[in-house]
C-alpha cells in the first residue's frame, strides 16, 4: 500500500490514463472520487502537503505522480505545474467537502 493512499486512489483509479474516456474533465473525475471515497477525499490535503515536502523538485514530483501513483493527467509544463495543480486539487476537494 502506498504511503499516499488517497492520492494513489484518486490518481490511479479516477485520473489514470483513461480519465478522458470516462469524464468530461478532471473535475468530474474528482467529483466522483469525492462521492465514492469520502474518507480518502478527506485525507487528500494532508497527503498533498506531505508530498510537496517529500518531493521538493518538480521533476521528482512528476515522476511520483505519473510512475508511482499512475496519474494520467498532465497539468502542463512550467516550473511548478504539478505542485500548483496538486494544491488546486486539494483546494477543490476541501471546498466540496465543506459545501456538503
Amino acid at each position: 500500500m502506498s504511503d499516499h493512499e488517497a492520492l494513489a486512489q484518486l490518481l490511479g483509479a479516477y485520473l489514470n490514463q483513461d480519465w478522458s474516456d470516462d469524464y468530461v474533465d478532471i473535475w468530474a473525475g474528482i467529483d466522483e472520487f469525492i462521492s465514492d471515497e469520502r474518507i480518502l477525499a478527506g485525507r487528500v490535503r494532508e497527503e498533498v502537503n506531505s508530498v510537496l515536502v517529500e518531493y521538493p523538485s518538480e521533476a521528482a514530483l512528476r515522476v511520483l505522480l505519473t510512475t508511482e501513483l499512475h496519474s494520467g493527467y498532465w497539468p502542463g509544463d512550467g516550473p511548478f505545474a504539478h505542485r500548483d495543480w496538486l494544491r488546486e486539487v486539494a483546494d477543490y476537494i476541501d471546498s466540496r467537502l465543506v459545501g456538503e
